[in-house]
């Protein structure tokens, strides 16, 4: 039976990332993919074609938004009820690492695993976050993802003129282990979760313990229209969205993900190689304090 005590450290551990206009931090321009903190000191993981996306799209929204930037959110419950407390941050990217690699299988087809590593910027500490969990895993385990499905759309409700920050959760089980099932070393799993544009990056857990054991990269499933639902003088409509856009870029369909039982030791080695551009308290060296900048990691 699912662990419903582990919501509240999983979605404060799961961040939006997009495009954001820095003199307007709660208005984000677009929400292109999910990531989740994997430390205190502000490591996260997401699908490396969530960046690149985001790094695709930037110079589009500078042309009117000077001050925009690929960034952060995180949204944090405190407290419910008549005495809500909600912090949201956000944050700049300092680091970006694309991981690269060849499985021991002839499973992945290519040498990109769609996979990147990344560090927020500034002196962070105390951040929820999640563990990666290596373990061995069967079909019909039960399951929580975790994330920011059909991306800009559910941040910016443009047809209720609300902004919402927190993520959403999705229940489910596990239906497919690759290369096959019953293996002791998987290294991707097919899911019964729906995940669409936004979904890509999000983390997978153990819906029991809330360790992630993969993290959402693909769906099986078929292109979004491009709309959007507005009002115009208080009439609901639907408009076409701009194809330079990728408000919806994507695909519906059932969630893929790789697991950490193939990435977790690679995972953890490039956070120890990283650290060391860091003191003790958090504050980067000098050497190291430059915008941010990304690179290849070959496994």
């Amino acid at each position: 039976m699912a662990n419903t005590d582990i919501i509240p450290n999983l979605k404060a551990s799961t961040i939006a990332l997009g495009i954001i206009d820095e003199s307007k931090p709660m208005f984000p321009l677009v929400i292109g993919g999910t990531g989740f903190l994997i430390s205190e000191d502000g490591f996260f993981v997401t699908a490396t074609h969530v960046l690149l996306g985001l790094q695709n799209a930037l110079p589009k929204y500078l042309e009117k938004n000077p001050q925009a930037t690929i960034m952060a959110i995180q949204n944090v419950v405190r407290k419910t009820g008549q005495e809500a407390q909600i912090d949201v941050k956000i944050f700049k990217i300092l680091k970006i690492i694309n991981l690269k690699a060849k499985p021991a299988t002839n499973y992945h087809s290519s040498s990109d695993v769609d996979i990147s590593v990344c560090r927020l910027y500034g002196n962070i500490h105390d951040l929820e976050h999640l563990e990666l969990k290596k373990t061995q895993l069967n079909v019909y385990d039960e399951i929580f993802m975790c994330g920011y499905p059909k991306g800009t759309f559910v941040v910016k409700q443009h047809s209720l003129g609300t902004t919402r920050t927190s993520p959403s959760l999705q229940t489910g089980r596990i239906s497919t282990v690759f290369p096959y099932d019953g293996t002791i070393e998987p290294e991707g799993i097919q899911t019964d979760i729906v995940g669409t544009g936004g979904s890509s990056g999000s983390p997978i857990v153990d819906a029991n313990d809330g360790k992630v054991i993969a993290i959402a990269q693909n769906v099986l499933g078929v292109s979004v229209t491009k709309k959007e639902l507005v009002n115009d003088n208080g009439t609901r409509k639907w408009i076409e969205v701009d194809e330079g856009d990728i408000l919806y870029s994507g695909n519906t369909g059932l969630t893929f993900g790789v697991t950490m039982f193939f990435m977790h030791d690679f995972i953890l080695k490039i956070i120890d190689q990283i650290k060391l551009e860091f003191y003790q308290d958090g504050n980067i060296k000098p050497e190291f304090a430059k915008p941010p900048k990304t690179r290849n990691f070959n496994l």
